[in-house]
């Protein structure tokens, strides 16, 4: 596909009388966007100033979902693609913009945008985009995230919801593009990693080397925390108690999940500098605890204090070849079970991050030797980055 018209009877959706409605109807997308029934309706709904009122008239309209027809129930397992996407750009995500005429204007000379109307409130816009891959309309949606974003607007997160219901609007002056190009580009996740040569002192009391472990411990052992939305902004607004110190370990927790932008978590960390808030570091322990992730002031297990894992007098490079132990998380062992092995940097330089390693896992002849030593190290030299545990039987420097 190269230029679509969305205004063709090619473009069905399913249409619903107001919420409660589970059947609906399927009718073009034009019949849709062009209804001017309930005008009257929504011009004395945009006078109400409190909100609560709104909705309930908003729930009472008719609702269509712009990506496509749902049969025979409303859902994204039920819903056969159209090709499009709607994204809203509101009041509440967007407090910086006022005008939404002119922006409306700026947004035109977007090719790939189909339609652009005035909200149900009068207080945002909502666009329609045509997608090169329907199929991958979650990859779109990340992506006109991230290029939004770097035009300094943020469109709702809701819209991901491939069978979102949209409220019927009105605008005197929609912008219409009878040829709009439809949208190539796909979101491609990055790894986010903690910035290489970062170290913080090991004082029990040091914020910092605490806050450094925790989140070695959650990258490390792919512990989702930020899976809920709300522990994703409390762990946010904690974490930039730190100042400019806690957006690295930030970006690093939000990365575990799937639906992690640098943008976005650039953005709201921002936002959490900007405003003054009663969330402190605490929140974050707090958070990790939860989740089983909790600061080891002792790097090994008792029962393995024969292996020799002191951070002050780290191993450096064996000369013999050492042997590859495999690491383990959370999930797969008690702590009872592992012990916990320090990452060292190639310089053979002590960090503050920690590997779990299993006791069954290590050799026997490494166990009973007492000049045994056990260390990680970070492999940069495949992507992503790994770390790896070792275990040498090599003098100590």
């Amino acid at each position: 596909m190269d230029n679509v018209d969305i205004f063709s009877d090619d473009y069905k959706v399913s249409v619903y009388n107001g919420v409660r409605d589970t059947t609906g109807v399927v009718v073009t997308l034009a019949t849709f966007l062009s209804d001017t029934k309930h005008q009257k309706e929504i011009e004395e709904a945009r006078l109400i100033a409190n909100k609560e009122q709104r909705n309930t008239i908003k729930k009472r309209m008719p609702q269509a979902v712009i990506g496509g027809v749902c049969s025979p129930t409303r859902s994204a397992e039920n819903t056969t693609l159209n090709g499009l996407i709607c994204v809203d750009i509101d009041a509440a995500d967007n407090p910086n913009i006022s005008d939404w005429q002119s922006l409306k204007e700026q947004l035109s000379i977007i090719p790939e945008i189909a339609y652009i109307s005035l909200s149900f409130s009068a207080n945002g816009l909502f666009l329609i985009v045509p997608l090169e891959y329907p199929h991958k309309f979650t990859d779109h949606f990340k992506q006109l995230e991230d290029d939004f974003s770097a035009m300094g607007l943020t469109i709702d997160h809701a819209c991901s919801d491939v069978c979102r219901m949209r409220c019927m609007s009105y605008d005197t002056h929609p912008y219409i593009n009878h040829a709009a190009r439809t949208y190539k580009r796909l979101y491609k996740p990055q790894q986010r990693l903690l910035r290489q040569g970062q170290h913080y002192s090991n004082s029990e009391d040091d914020t910092l080397s605490k806050v450094a472990q925790l989140v070695q411990q959650i990258t490390e052992t792919n512990t989702n925390i930020t899976s809920n939305y709300d522990d994703w902004i409390k762990a946010g607004q904690a974490l930039s108690s730190l100042g400019e110190e806690g957006r690295e370990f930030y970006h690093a927790i939000s990365a575990v999940d799937g639906r992690y932008r640098e943008r976005e978590t650039d953005n709201k960390f921002n936002s959490f500098l900007r405003n003054t808030h009663s969330v402190g570091i605490g929140t974050f322990f707090h958070i990790c605890q939860e989740y089983g992730i909790i600061a080891q002031n002792k790097p090994l297990n008792s029962d393995m204090g024969q292996l020799s894992t002191d951070r002050k007098k780290s191993p450096q490079k064996p000369s013999e070849k050492p042997i590859e132990i495999p690491t383990t998380n959370k999930e797969d062992a008690e702590d009872n079970e592992c012990v916990f092995v320090p990452i060292v940097g190639t310089n053979g330089e002590a960090t503050n991050g920690t590997v779990r390693v299993k006791v069954k896992d290590i050799p026997k002849d490494i166990q009973d030797n007492p000049k045994a030593t056990l260390f990680a190290m970070i492999d940069w030299d495949v992507t992503p980055a790994v770390v790896r545990t070792y275990a040498t039987i090599s003098a100590l420097n």
